[in-house]
Order: C-alpha cells, then structure tokens, then sequence
C-alpha cells in the first residue's frame, strides 16, 4: 500500500486472497509443565505454547506414545479452501521427527469458530469427511496418527491468518488412508500417541507485510503503508466473495494515512 493525495476523487481500496507461507507471530503455552516455554522471536515469528498434563482417561501412559509440543507454532498455508497450521512433536515417531497439523477445510456452512469435539462418528472422525483436521503425517501419504479423541477449541476464524487455539484430552490413532478418498482406517492393533493439552495463538501477515505482525487483522485499525494489504481496512477483499464465510469489513480508524490522503492498494503483475 501507499500514500495517495485525494483530489476530489472517492478511492477504493481493492485486495485479493493469496497463499501462504509460515511467517508471523506465534504464542504455544504449555500449562502445568515445569518446561513452560518462553516466546521465541525473530524477524517473522514469536511463538508461545502451554501444555498441560492430563492425558485423559481411556489409555495410560503404557499405552500410546507420550509426546512433547515444541515452541513454534507455524501456518502452513492458507488458501480459499483450507487453512494449516502445524507445531512439532518430541520424541521421534515412526523413526522421524513430525509435526502435530491442524487443517480447516471448506465444506458448505461448516464453522470454524467454536468448540469442536474430535473422533466419534461424526464427520470429524474420520480423515476423509472432517472439517476440522487434527493429524500427524508419516512418509507415506497412505499412512498417518489421527485423532480419535479430544477437543479442539478455535477462538479466531484460522482463515483470517490469526490462530487461537485450545487443545485437550487428544489422542491419536495409526490409520491407514486412502490416496484417492482420503477415508482413514483404524490400524488393527496400531499404535497411538497421547498429547499434553495447550494452547496456541498466532499473528501471520501475507507475505510482504512491512509493520508489526500484530497489526495484521488485527480489527482495530487499518493499517495503510505496510507493504501488503491489511483485512482491516473496510475495501478490502480478503476471501472469495459470495462465499459463506466472506462478511462485511466495518470502517475503521486508518492508520499512517493523513486526512489528506486515501490507503490505496495497487496491485502489480508479474508476466513474460
């Protein structure tokens, strides 16, 4: 974005929808750990997750896998129909590192706000129908762990790039998966892995973004000047218009433009 002088002309902020990658600021708190982690920033990322240890009841500790959550909590990627976000595992898993996923996708009204409970018969028990995904990916797309039980609370649309998260009682289950269907399938006598509560929030502009990745969407100002285009300001279009979840932006204060001036996106395009 830049500064644009108004001469008596009305100025219309235009945006489109991108993909993404893992930059921004992230907050995972393990809670009740003697290890609570402390926030990790660079240039892109601040993150702060809280474990808690109350595993649940169904299996003990002899039972499945006992993981770690590390500090990171990333996105993966964002795009019109699916928001990922992941955060590492401890110790190894089937002779790898993995990381813990966490994707949303589309599927007519379904919301993406709220509390939703994890496994059973629902259509969020099983890899090839859930809307709210919560996996571990192995090295073969035929395999995975996915969870058969626990609650995932998500307090911000993970759409809108901010991710606010509670997670507990999770486990989660060896299946194998269809590569066409992506219909999962308990393992006969598979292995499981059992995950400490926490939380996890998360600050992640589009790429480009020059200011403070907490001013991102954040639904208080418009930030104008900031390289990228900002959710907040009310022109902008950050989803697929028509879509279920595409709202109205209200007005906001603007930030970093004077009286004088208009927040105007410019787009540019690259071609050959």
């Amino acid at each position: 974005m830049r500064k644009t002088a108004i001469l008596g002309l009305l100025l219309t902020v235009f945006t489109g929808c991108s993909d993404d990658d893992g930059s921004g600021t992230n907050n995972v708190n393990p809670t009740n750990n003697s290890n609570n982690s402390n926030n990790v920033n660079n240039a892109n990322n601040v993150n702060n997750i809280n474990n808690v240890d109350d595993m649940g009841a169904d299996l003990g500790a002899e039972d499945c896998i006992q993981v770690e959550v590390n500090e990171v909590f990333q996105i993966d990627f964002v795009d019109d129909v699916t928001a990922e976000y992941k955060v590492g595992l401890t110790p190894a898993i089937d002779g790898g590192f993995r990381s813990l996923h966490f994707s949303f996708d589309r599927y007519g009204n379904t919301e993406y706000v709220g509390e939703f409970e994890l496994g059973g018969s629902g259509a969020d028990g099983n890899f090839g129908t859930c809307a709210h995904c919560v996996y571990v990916k192995l090295d073969s797309v035929e395999k995975a762990y996915f969870a058969n039980r626990g609650t995932l609370v998500s307090n911000r649309d993970p759409y809108s790039r901010r991710a606010d998260f509670e997670v507990t009682n999770l486990r989660l289950i060896e299946v194998d998966v269809d590569g066409f269907t992506r219909e999962s399938s308990p393992v006969p006598d598979g292995k499981c892995i059992e995950v400490p509560d926490f939380q996890a929030q998360g600050v992640y502009p589009t790429p480009g973004w020059t200011c403070e990745a907490e001013k991102y969407n954040d639904r208080e100002t418009c930030d104008c000047d900031c390289g990228g285009v900002d959710p907040d300001c009310g022109g902008a279009i950050t989803c697929l218009p028509g879509g279920p979840a595409c709202e109205p932006r209200p007005e906001l204060p603007v930030a970093n433009c004077e009286a004088s001036q208009a927040c105007v996106f410019e787009p540019t395009s690259n071609s050959n």
